[in-house]
């Protein structure tokens, strides 16, 4: 295969399927190829269309006469033909062959033939209502070639509908980029003013005035501020033309920021209303990981009496690492929810590298010598949690419905007492068996393993589920920013009044006093449960550790089922209010069980009473997590979710163990498991009250009312090209990472000066 030199010096070269072949004399045209039928024809230049007489295949031949050309306009047609020669890309018009014949004063071009016409002819061919699947096929094409370019060092500079070329008019067209005229490698600011004045970024030109007596605005050109990212607000102005019908600057509404056009065009390709491509992939993986999160968080429990006598701690010292783990755990959350709501971040990146973290400090616990050593490897276990936790939840919202979550989340929520299982099974066996150490290190390689598999799955666009709200629209947000003075000051403030703006819902509030004081009762359990049964009811520590494990998974799964159902037949009844009606009236017999397995003695009792207590007290968690997700605005639940772990591990299964701890110092531990039955009947209370004394929750539990997010109806709105993008579609890379920022971007500019 021939290899071209690279197109520019310092650029990353092309390479070129096939040659294009360059002739000294135009002659060789008429040898190769006859002439089909006259194209077109102009002032300087003749188009025919021509077959090869070789091969049969249609070219397009473009004759140019260059005897009294401008000097300058023959050196940009110069530039294309070089361009053209060493892209190769399939979204971008061939260059075949061609000749500048110097005794003729020609140009000649040899063409690949596309024969449907531009996008301006397919919008006159659909009566300018383009399908919106048609407009992301097109659109989705612009961005894959426009990278290639961009990864070459190559800027376009005249992106607009007349330059995308279509195969056909039907709903299959393939796009072809054309004129690169005005392209230009890219090496640093560009000191040349050219594009399309409608089409133009709004940084490249200052719209001046009319002087007295003129009738129009000009353009004063700004060649320092031109990047590669001025080709992606073209897409943005195309996009807008190929979905609203009309030219983007004959819009006279504010246009609202890039932001917007982002997460706009993210969600081109989704399909709002119903589960999105990969669901079913993304909650499999997810669940998995789930399982592994919570095996990691329990093992300790499991080989608590092993690591106590080795390590020579007492119960309040055992109890230290988890509660440094859970901390850590819990500030972290606060970092990832932001990341993940702002968008700053890819969400499969976070999660791919959370979970990779996790399992490694997981592993580094089993070579920990004294109880420092030992808090330090737990803590940086809760750094990766956090990622998991905080983003996987929001995720899961987006890729299903509202009338599905449910649904989901007890698919999700299944995965938690199957994982806490193997963590207490793992733990009890390969402690007795191999020692406390060697159960960290079995623990900690599956999660590495799966880490890779998050990056495989798709991302939908945050908020393409949500019916009878547009996710897309923050206003309050966006006001909040463009206020901001940009001080470190500013930044906190708005983000402290973000936090307290989740609290003053009461549907989230209330739902996540509940999970506080059930947190505060698993963590107690967990934590202290097995030990009490060595201690009172004369169990080995191994046995203790399976009953634990054994009985948080009959009653995790039992649990999670019985409340999803059980909520799901209930909301088609009395609406939304059952998912807090449901999980309240459950908490009244797990309470109660919970009681009788802290005071029994008798070790069938025992069993008997904390499978059944688990069981109702687990009926929580598909309907309480649907709710706390659905009542958020969709830009804020990943900060919502990491408000409900601070509070949940701040309040909850952070103190529970050290409080048992020191009760069992100061007194015994029968009386402090007194604490968790208590806790879960506060969770009942908690969640009476949101039934009772609050309106139904604001969230579909059936499909309704008319979707008005779709992308036509935001376009018709009004909105503004957009600046950076992610990565849109499976087969697009990232953009973003090579795009400079529009600084003007967050002041919602015009597309274009207004004239008279």
């Amino acid at each position: 295969m021939a290899q071209p030199r690279a197109f520019w010096r310092g650029g990353r070269g092309v390479r070129k399927a096939q040659l294009v072949s360059r002739h000294l004399s135009a002659d060789f045209v008429d040898r190769n190829y006859e002439v089909v039928k006259p194209l077109n024809r102009g002032s300087f230049s003749r188009v025919n269309l021509v077959r090869d007489r070789l091969t049969g295949a249609l070219r397009v031949c473009k004759v140019i006469d260059i005897k009294d050309m401008d000097p300058h306009v023959l050196g940009m047609m110069r530039k294309e033909v070089q361009i053209l020669s060493a892209l190769d890309h399939p979204n971008i018009v061939r260059l075949f062959e061609f000749a500048e014949d110097e005794r003729k004063h020609e140009l000649v071009l040899i063409l690949e033939y596309v024969q449907g016409g531009d996008c301006i002819d397919l919008l006159e061919e659909k009566a300018r209502l383009l399908p919106e699947q048609l407009a992301a096929r097109i659109i989705h094409q612009l961005l894959v070639v426009l990278n290639y370019c961009h990864k070459c060092g190559i800027t376009h500079r005249d992106v607009k509908p007349e330059n995308v070329m279509l195969t056909s008019l039907s709903e299959d067209a393939f796009c072809k980029v054309i004129d690169f005229g005005l392209a230009t490698p890219y090496k640093g600011r560009v000191k040349e003013f050219a594009g399309t004045v409608s089409y133009l970024a709004p940084e490249l030109a200052i719209a001046q005035a009319p002087t007295s007596g003129g009738a129009c605005w000009a353009l004063e050109p700004k060649p320092s501020r031109f990047s590669m990212a001025a080709d992606i607000w073209a897409v943005g102005v195309t996009a807008f033309e190929l979905l609203a019908g009309a030219e983007a600057a004959s819009n006279a509404r504010p246009l609202p920021p890039a932001s917007v056009m982002k997460s706009l065009l993210r969600r081109v390709e989704g399909r709002r209303g119903e589960r999105q491509p990969g669901s079913r992939q993304a909650l499999g993986t997810l669940s998995c990981i789930n399982a592994l999160n919570f095996a990691d968080r329990y093992v300790p429990s499991a080989v608590k009496t092993n690591m106590q006598l080795d390590l020579g701690l007492n119960d309040w010292q055992s109890a230290l690492p988890a509660m440094a783990m859970t901390a850590v755990f819990t500030v972290a959350s606060l970092i990832f929810g932001f990341l993940a709501d702002r968008e700053l971040l890819d969400r499969r990146v976070l999660l791919a590298g959370g979970i990779a973290f996790w399992s490694f400090a997981t592993a580094l616990a089993g070579f920990a010598q004294n109880l420092w050593q030992l808090m330090l490897f737990r803590s940086l276990v809760g750094v990766g949690e956090a990622a998991f936790a905080t983003v996987a939840s929001p995720m899961i919202a987006d890729f299903y419905p509202a009338p599905q979550r449910n649904r989901a989340y007890t698919i999700f929520g299944l995965s938690a007492p199957v994982g806490a299982a193997i963590g207490f099974g793992i733990g009890s066996i390969m402690g007795q068996e191999l020692g406390w150490r060697c159960a960290f290190f079995v623990c900690g390689f599956p999660g590495v393993v799966v880490a890779f598999t998050v990056l495989l799955l798709n991302d939908p666009p945050m908020g393409i589920n949500d019916d009878g709200e547009d996710p897309l629209h923050e206003d309050d947000d966006e006001d909040s920013d463009s206020d901001s003075d940009g001080t470190e000051k500013s930044v906190g403030g708005h983000c402290l009044r973000e936090e307290l703006q989740l609290l003053r819902n009461p549907y989230f509030l209330l739902a996540t006093m509940g999970m506080v004081a059930i947190t505060f009762a698993i963590g107690g359990l967990s934590e202290w449960y097995p030990t009490f049964l060595v201690r009172y009811a004369h169990m080995e520590e191994s046995s203790s550790g399976l009953v634990l494990s054994g009985s948080s998974v009959l009653s995790g799964i039992g649990g999670t089922v019985l409340g999803s159902k059980v909520a799901d037949y209930v909301a088609q009844n009395i609406g939304p209010g059952a998912f807090f009606l449901v999980p309240a009236a459950f908490m009244v017999p797990g309470a109660i069980l919970i009681a009788l397995a802290a005071n029994l003695k008798s070790k069938a009792f025992l069993v008997a009473c904390i499978i059944f207590g688990e069981t109702f007290f687990f009926t929580y968690q598909a309907p309480i997590t649907a709710l706390s997700m659905s009542v958020l605005p969709v830009h804020s639940r990943g900060r919502g979710s990491s408000l409900q772990i601070l509070l949940c591990h701040a309040l909850g299964d952070v103190i529970s163990p050290p409080i048992i701890g020191f009760i069992s110092d100061k007194s015994s531990l029968q009386l402090g498991m007194q604490l968790p039955w208590m806790a879960v009947i506060l969770a009942g209370l908690a969640w009476f009250c949101g039934y009772f004394c609050l309106a139904p929750p604001p969230m579909a539990t059936k499909p309704r009312g008319k979707d008005t997010g779709t992308i036509t109806n935001l376009m018709y709105r009004g909105v503004s090209p957009f600046g950076k993008l992610q990565e849109y579609g499976n087969s697009c890379e990232p953009i973003l990472d090579q795009l400079c920022d529009y600084e003007s971007f967050d002041e919602g500019p015009c597309l274009s000066p207004p004239c008279e």
